[in-house]
């Protein structure tokens, strides 16, 4: 059953603080203007890890933000999920018949798969944008396209907890929930389907060890990756210490290097002549003076 009004949050409250810093608050919570993010840091287990795709587009094209123009959007965006999930055929039909001559091939359907990203993503980007561009509404003072997936997000999470399970983490269109089970993967994607989002279950993590809403370790439970480990964040993703603790991969001398770059030249006095260390080149350039 489709909500009557999808796009209405009650409680949302946008706030100016006492030094002139405005806030959107949510049900107690700041939720910020680029999207809701949370953690909650620690070791875990049987961690689903659910992704909502197209999470702006979808929020665009919910909120009609085109007007009449919406509708082309919306094809871009099925245009899209259709080459992802192989629909060959069904997008030959789509846009009149304009994206044929590019899925004749592999190459050309990665090429405008990433394409069709990059339009939606930068229109995205171009709705909130300081400058002026057909996309930008001047009455948009607010990222309302973030604020949207912001609000829902925050809603989810509510209504998860509320059902009893716990939720570790929210990262704009993602949300991770530890202990799952069938029954609650399926409650989120159904949530989200209220609301015009459609969640994947991306994975489900055997353990996890989360950072930050960023930054984390975990052992992949199954799919073709089950028993490998991902990682995220500098922490983890040094070489060395995911292979040494991790993966158990061979050590390699690559692994125990690190490479660093400077922004600025260093300067050495070798006696009567005067050297420059240049940058990320890694080369000593003789100077005068």
């Amino acid at each position: 059953m489709e909500r009557p009004i999808i796009n209405s949050f009650l409680g949302y409250e946008f706030v100016i603080d006492e030094n002139n810093k405005p806030h959107n608050m949510y049900r107690g919570v700041d939720i910020g203007f680029g999207g809701y993010i949370y953690a909650k840091p620690g070791m875990y287990t049987n961690v689903a890890v659910l992704d909502s795709a197209s999470h702006h587009p979808t929020s665009i094209i919910c909120m009609n933000c085109f007007g009449d123009y919406t509708t082309n959007y919306k094809d871009l965006l099925d245009a899209r999920i259709a080459i992802k999930h192989g629909e060959f055929d069904k997008v030959k039909t789509m846009l009149g018949g304009k994206l044929n001559k590019y899925i004749s091939e592999n190459d050309s359907i990665k090429d405008l798969a990433y394409a069709l990203k990059i339009a939606l993503n930068s229109t995205y980007g171009l709705t909130s944008a300081s400058f002026e561009n057909p996309f930008r509404d001047v009455r948009n003072k607010n990222n309302i396209v973030a604020l949207r997936g912001a609000l829902f997000l925050k809603t989810l999470h509510d209504a998860v907890v509320e059902k009893g399970f716990s939720v570790i983490a929210c990262k704009t269109d993602s949300i991770k929930i530890p202990d799952a089970t069938p029954y609650i993967i399926k409650f989120v994607q159904d949530f989200g389907a209220e609301y015009g989002y459609t969640f994947e279950h991306e994975e489900t993590y055997e353990k996890m060890c989360l950072v930050n809403a960023a930054d984390f370790v975990a052992k992949i439970k199954d799919g073709k990756h089950a028993g490998e480990w991902t990682a995220t964040g500098v922490q983890f993703q040094i070489p060395y210490v995911f292979k040494k603790l991790f993966s158990k991969e061979p050590i390699e001398f690559g692994d125990m290097c690190e490479t660093k770059s400077v922004s600025t030249a260093l300067y050495l006095d070798m006696g009567t002549e005067h050297y420059r260390f240049v940058g990320k080149v890694g080369q000593f350039c003789p100077i005068k003076g």
